[in-house]
């Protein structure tokens, strides 16, 4: 227990005041000896234990009231974080001083006086000592400072913070945490004292500075936290931080600290995101990670601390105040009720005009209760095209739901996942993708062999593998393509089969996007050099050697670089004996994404295929550029990869015809060539759905007509607005946010770059278009709507969230630990007074006046009440009437005949014989 007045504990002394007063008026008093009292002292002495006793209630009730009241007006408080309870420390020190207060009241016993008093002090040095050892575990646990500071407040405004936590007021007000947050930190702005200043970050997946940085300017602090509004998404505390030092580091005092509101969402504080983007899932989590992480957030506050506020720049403290989280056991007692869009997704290779695409929709129920079946309504562009029916789903457990659909034009569709109903977190009730539907890839292959209608070659196998069912005609004297067909027999890629004699006569490699070198031999240096300016403008390279392939030529291919364009060199071609298991692919060993969703999915085969003849390959392990995707259980690869500018080379070991392995003859044949042939032929296409903080990016020929004007993109951040009566869900979109993009020029191509990334959710580059070509961009958007789907110069581009939001995790103890022994200072306050004390310099707890005021006044009725007891039974001045007969005797008249008769001389003679008679005396 501490105080925050102490100079108040000094009226402690007035306890002293009723001992003393007590002493003083026993030495007052003088015993006169009187014979006939004897009587009445023996009377009286059955009565001495009980005089005493109330006596010393009495004075233990005078003492604890004024003690009461001098220890509240020091106003003590029972600390938040309290390592040693108040309800030890109080009854030892008022025990003592009761202690002392009966041993000075005493009347008899030297002895036990002494014993009561010693033990008194005892009691009362064990609670002080108590109290002093809680005062210093205070200090060293809240670092209290004192003096001007600068306060960074951070608003949590992740998707959880705006979950039900309470029933709505009956007179409105929030009722949710976000509302909370801001109502919390326009207190903490008012309890800032003239000299702080003080800053606002929104904290989300990429934490964004409100103010400019630490100001002191009220007014403006009170519109921006009026203007706020939740960012959605996962908070990640580390960038947050980040955001807070930096507003930090431009404030003009000494002392520094950093209030964070939130719910305690575990995500986005336990670094798993930061690990899953760096490849790292399985080790997200592990406590040496953890450290690891939190080590290296307090170097890097540090380094921006004293570059801009120079080296003396203290560690700023952190004052975490947590909610109470959505569905936990401190949020009202509410159950959380919640479905969860968890993923959307196309299944398979990206989507083409071939055939129809598989459109996953993975619904969660991460709430607290059960649901029954609810609709799942999939849009493309705005418009309807499935209503699926997910559920009843019981809390923890997810289901997916595939819906097919044939996509009618090539080029960007945005598919919306809707829940229909409403549970306690909305915005996790839709998700948005964006994909590129493919129109047509061509695909140039080279066949080494050049044998007229030869079946089971690898180039035949590999156009009929792209184009199953086109009609393939063979000319030798120049290039196989697809034959004519009906517009219903739609195929995503172009085949054209070359001789490897014949591949001088094509200049150009523009049209095709990907070159398949099926048992070639070697190629025209010249023609090799013109393939190899091709990888690097972001074409694919598929080099499937066969047995008349030369090691020497890919060996020593080179690019213009001087370095090797093949990612493997070419070993001796052996033939493997028998069938063995060592001959098998190695399925858990796939890493290339295509190899994995066609190896592993459903009634796939591929780990049926059995090699009879391989190349030996060897990787350089030193070659960072090259990867091995895949490899047989014996350990030799099966294919390696190498990324060459924005294009990639791959080698299989193996020929794609029927000799070197039963692959050709597979069920997962096809899938295969189509997923490795999608990953070659678009290996630098944009990223439409990415991370928060990542950079969208849009790539344009320098040559397209009305470019040249263009002196500024815009992108906008699109919203779905409900919708209306006869009008489709989402069909138009409207602008909320607007930014300004400048191009950046090549000899090829425009390129425009956004990293303002931070908050999920659905945008778009907007290039304007006037008549035939593309207009520069004068001013902001005028029409504040957008449709989907319009042949516009829209290219939309969707920010993802983070569904561990919806789980509703909360930070631990150890997370807290993992804080403090990275480097950083760490309060953790549970309620509004502990932010306020914390902030201005104090210990944080609860303020128990009120309790030891109450305490005071029922001393004091107590001492009334005593006192007035006392009176009652010590008043002898008055007495009643006495009985000694059956009829009441007049005391005056009693005492009038005894007056008499003393006086009479009878009277008196009879007394003086009955003394000569009995001895006398008395």
């Amino acid at each position: 227990m501490t105080f925050l007045n102490t100079i108040m504990l000094l009226g402690l002394v007035a306890v002293a005041m009723p001992v003393v007063i007590h002493l003083l008026n026993r030495r007052r008093a003088r015993v006169v000896e009187w014979g006939a009292m004897r009587f009445l002292l023996q009377a009286a002495a059955s009565q001495t234990r009980n005089i005493r006793l109330q006596e010393m209630l009495l004075l233990l009730f005078r003492c604890g009231w004024l003690a009461m009241l001098a220890m509240a007006l020091a106003l003590p408080i029972a600390p938040s974080r309290s390592t040693i309870s108040w309800w030890l420390v109080l009854p030892l020190v008022l025990a003592g001083a009761a202690g002392m207060g009966l041993a000075g009241g005493w009347n008899s016993g030297g002895r036990v006086r002494m014993m009561l008093a010693c033990m008194s002090a005892g009691l009362i040095l064990a609670g002080a000592g108590l109290g002093a050892y809680e005062r210093w575990q205070q200090g060293k646990l809240w670092d209290v400072q004192a003096g001007a500071k600068d306060v960074a407040i951070v608003i949590d405004g992740s998707s959880s913070m705006t979950a039900r936590v309470a029933e709505p007021p009956s007179g409105g007000g929030a009722n949710n945490n976000f509302a909370k947050a801001v109502e919390e930190a326009r207190c903490l702005l008012n309890a800032c004292g003239k000299s702080d200043t003080a800053g606002i970050i929104l904290g989300g997946p990429v934490g964004r500075r409100v103010t400019p940085g630490c100001i002191s300017d009220r007014t403006e602090l009170e519109s921006c936290l009026n203007s706020l509004a939740p960012a959605g998404g996962t908070m990640d505390g580390g960038e947050s931080l980040l955001a807070a030092a930096d507003c930090l580091a431009d404030g003009p005092n000494m002392v520094k600290e950093i209030v964070v509101i939130t719910d305690g969402q575990r995500a986005g504080w336990d670094g798993a995101a930061a690990d899953e983007a760096q490849g790292q899932a399985e080790k997200a989590g592990q406590p040496e990670d953890s450290l690891r992480r939190w080590r290296g957030l307090a170097g890097k506050i540090r380094e921006r601390l004293a570059g801009r506020a120079g080296p003396d720049a203290a560690m700023p403290r952190i004052v975490l105040r947590l909610l109470p989280l959505a569905g936990s056991q401190n949020a009202e007692g509410r159950t959380f009720s919640n479905l969860a869009v968890d993923d959307l997704a196309i299944r398979g290779r990206p989507p083409g005009l071939d055939r129809p695409a598989e459109i996953a929709v993975t619904v969660a129920n991460t709430g607290q209760t059960a649901f029954g079946k609810r609709d799942i309504i999939i849009y493309e562009d705005g418009r309807e095209i499935s209503r699926q029916a997910a559920g009843p789903l019981q809390p923890g457990a997810s289901q997916t739901v595939v819906a097919e659909h044939a996509f009618a034009r090539p080029g960007h569709v945005v598919l919306r996942a809707v829940l229909e109903g409403r549970d306690d977190l909305a915005d996790d009730d839709s998700a948005w993708r964006v994909f590129e539907v493919a129109s047509t890839l061509g695909v140039l292959i080279v066949d080494g062999r050049g044998v007229a209608g030869a079946a089971g070659q690898a180039a035949e196998n590999l156009a009929v593998a792209l184009a199953p069912g086109s009609g393939l005609d063979y000319s030798p004297a120049g290039p196989r393509q697809p034959a004519s067909r009906s517009d219903d027999e739609k195929f995503l890629f172009h085949p054209e089969i070359v001789p490897a004699g014949q591949v001088e006569k094509i200049s150009d490699l523009g049209r095709y996007n990907l070159v398949v070198l099926a048992d070639v031999g070697s190629l025209p240096a010249a023609w090799a050099g013109r393939l190899e300016a091709f990888i690097r403008r972001g074409g694919g390279l598929w080099i499937v050697p066969g047995p008349a392939a030369e090691p020497g030529f890919y060996n020593g291919w080179t690019g213009a670089t001087g370095l090797p364009v093949a990612p493997a060199e070419l070993g001796a071609r052996q033939v493997l004996a028998g069938n063995k298991e060592d001959n098998r692919p190695a399925v858990e060993s796939l890493a290339e994404p295509a190899l994995i969703s066609a190896a592993r999915c459903t009634g796939s085969d591929f780990h049926e295929m059995a090699a009879s003849a391989i190349w030996r390959m060897k990787v350089n392990p030193a070659d960072r550029a090259v990867s091995v995707p895949a490899a047989l259980r014996s350990g030799l690869p099966l294919f390696a990869e190498r990324r060459m500018g924005k294009g990639i080379v791959l080698m299989s070991a193996l020929a794609a015809d029927n000799s070197d392995s039963n692959l050709p003859r597979l069920k997962c044949f096809v899938p295969l060539v189509h997923e490795l042939a999608m990953e070659l032929c678009l290996p630098s296409r944009p990223q439409w759905n990415i991370r928060p903080g990542r950079t969208a990016t849009i790539e344009l020929p320098a040559d397209a007509a009305g470019m040249a004007g263009v002196k500024s993109f815009a992108v906008v951040k699109l919203f779905a607005p409900p919708p209306a009566p006869g009008r489709a869900a989402g069909e138009e979109l409207q602008i909320v946010r607007e930014w300004p993009v400048p191009p950046e020029r090549s000899e090829r191509t425009v390129r425009a770059g956004f990293s303002q990334t931070r908050e999920p959710g659905l945008y778009g580059f907007i290039v304007p278009r006037t008549g035939a070509g593309i207009a520069s961009v004068s001013g902001g958007i005028s029409d504040r709507r957008v449709r989907l789907g319009d042949s516009g110069g829209l290219m939309p581009f969707t920010v993802l969230g983070d569904t561990r939001e919806s789980r509703m995790n909360g930070l631990v103890a150890g997370d807290f630990d993992a804080m403090a022994r990275g480097g950083f200072e760490i309060a953790v306050v549970s309620s509004t007074g502990e932010a306020l004390a914390c902030l201005g310099g104090q210990v944080p707890g609860q303020v128990l006046w009120r309790q030891f005021l109450l305490a005071a006044a029922v001393c004091m009725f107590c001492e009334l009440a005593m006192a007035r007891f006392i009176a009652s039974r010590r008043r002898l001045d008055r007495l009643g009437p006495v009985q000694l007969s059956g009829s009441p005797i007049d005391m005056a008249a009693f005492r009038g005949r005894a007056r008499q008769m003393l006086s009479g001389g009878a009277i008196g003679g009879t007394l003086k014989r009955s003394e000569a008679k009995f001895g006398g005396g008395g």
